[in-house]
This record gives structure tokens, C-alpha cells and sequence, in this order.
């Protein structure tokens, strides 16, 4: 028997203090606008690569080595923040979020090759598409 704890994990591109803060800024100015909505904190917005589920501790060495194999060659993008939307629609908006412009075109790929790869540490690919977008709202992360 192990003592280890799950871990609810995902990998993500980290977002400018800044950014966050001009996020924030838009959220505040949203909130009167919108109800019973529960904004993302400012410190977990991020822009996601790959949902992992619950993992072990176990699991990490393989992800870590998944990740620096694909991301060593990686170089820094520019991104802007340019519209908001809702998934899955606007008849039934459970998340809002804010897309990306810029150097966006890496970003697919990059999710690809590390999705594929992280297929040899147990990980089921994707079903779906691949969209850069940081999510400002979602059921779950109720704003304190």
C-alpha cells in the first residue's frame, strides 16, 4: 500500500503578471453585469495545454520528461488577448473565456506533439480540437 495523495493536474503556459492583472481589470468590469458567475483568481489563469486528470506522484517523472523533451527547443511567443466567448455555446454558457492573437501558430502543434507523447506515460490523446483561450470563468472556481 502507497501514501500517496492524488493529483488533480494539467499542463498549462504561464500568463504575464501583468496579463492577469488586465484580466482582472475586465472581470471587475463584467461583474456587475453578469450573475451567480464564479471568476477565475487571478493567480489560476493560465492557458492550457493538456488536462491530465488525477495523478500519482509516480506519474510525474514521465510527464516531466515528456514536457522538457518537447519544450527544450521551444522559443517565447507573443500572444494578445482579443475577444471573449462562451463554450460550449451562448444557449449554455458554462465557461467564459478570452481568446488569443499573435503567434498563436506553434501553440497547436506544440499541444500535439505533447498530447501524442504523453500517450507513452498512460495518457489518452485529446477528442477534441486543440483552441488557445484562457478561461476567466468556470463552474467550480468561485472567485473569494
Amino acid at each position: 500500500m502507497t501514501d500517496e495523495k492524488p493529483i488533480r493536474a494539467f499542463l498549462a503556459v504561464v500568463v504575464p503578471p501583468d496579463v492577469k492583472n488586465e484580466i482582472r481589470n475586465i472581470q471587475e468590469r463584467l461583474a456587475p453585469r453578469v450573475q451567480d458567475i464564479r471568476w477565475t483568481r487571478r493567480e489560476g489563469i493560465h492557458l492550457t495545454l493538456k488536462f491530465l486528470g488525477t495523478i500519482s506522484e509516480s506519474d510525474i517523472p514521465c510527464i516531466s520528461r515528456v514536457v522538457e523533451r518537447k519544450t527544450d527547443a521551444t522559443v517565447p511567443v507573443t500572444l494578445n488577448v482579443h475577444s471573449i466567448g462562451v463554450f460550449p455555446g451562448l444557449s449554455r454558457p458554462r465557461v467564459l473565456w478570452m481568446g488569443l492573437e499573435g503567434e498563436t501558430d506553434s501553440l497547436p502543434s506544440l499541444q500535439d506533439e505533447i498530447d501524442s507523447c504523453l500517450q507513452e506515460c498512460g495518457f489518452q490523446r485529446e477528442g477534441r480540437g486543440f483552441k488557445p483561450h484562457l478561461t476567466v470563468e468556470e463552474p467550480g472556481h468561485k472567485e473569494k
